[in-house]
């Protein structure tokens, strides 16, 4: 709403979701403040989308920015994951190994930031093994323990689980509730053996992991 003449160089959307509606009126004013990031930009400008999201893809068909795509499915994307590897077109970037796993949308947007402006792909590299996610994004406690404090949606939720899909998870999570639908939480519950629920949505979320067969407490 306070983007009425921002016109970037490079703008980058990476998802959209059901989420920030305690701030939104609705979730067309959410999508429409979104879009707003681009609305001024122009033929000489750069759309970075995230081609696994279809409403992203949807929205930024109205885009008049060049567009450039990233996916972690979608090899015919700009930017791409094959072999455990990052790709750029046809340039392997970075391995799996140097980086963090758990921001894989993250590093692909960033690889066509720096592919955009020129920066050499060991410069690109280099930057992206010596970067720290912010604390509470998924910030590694020491002895097993992620702290995820920042996920205050079923979106960015399913994010963290999907990170952690091969071991097994014991989830806290609760607090203030979104109004969003749990069931899209349905197929990424099979690593989770205990949640405990807290906050004003702890009976809604004891409710909805009951009923999928997962022990739960309050």
């Amino acid at each position: 709403k306070g983007t009425i003449n921002f016109a970037p160089k490079i703008a980058i959307i990476l998802n959209l979701g059901k989420h920030h509606l305690d701030y939104h009126e609705t979730l067309e004013d959410y999508y429409h403040s979104k879009f707003m990031i681009t609305a001024n930009q122009t033929e000489e400008d750069y759309l970075i989308y995230n081609k696994d999201d279809l409403d992203v893809v949807k929205l930024v068909g109205d885009s008049k920015a060049k567009k450039i795509s990233f996916s972690l499915n979608d090899k015919k994307a700009d930017a791409y994951i094959k072999h455990h590897t990052f790709y750029y077109h046809d340039e392997a970037i970075i391995s799996f190994k140097k980086c963090s796993n758990s921001m894989q949308y993250n590093i692909l947007a960033s690889i066509i930031v720096g592919k955009l402006l020129g920066i050499h792909n060991y410069r690109i590299k280099q930057a992206i093994m010596k970067f720290k996610p912010p604390i509470y994004r998924l910030e590694d406690m020491g002895n097993k323990i992620i702290n995820d404090a920042k996920s205050t949606s079923v979106l960015a939720t399913i994010s963290a689980l999907k990170t952690f899909n091969k071991e097994k998870i014991f989830l806290i999570c609760g607090g203030y509730d979104r109004g969003e639908p749990l069931d899209e939480l349905d197929n990424y519950l099979k690593n989770i053996s205990f949640v405990f629920a807290y906050g004003e949505a702890k009976e809604k979320l004891k409710t909805y992991f009951a009923s999928r067969n997962i022990k739960v407490e309050t």
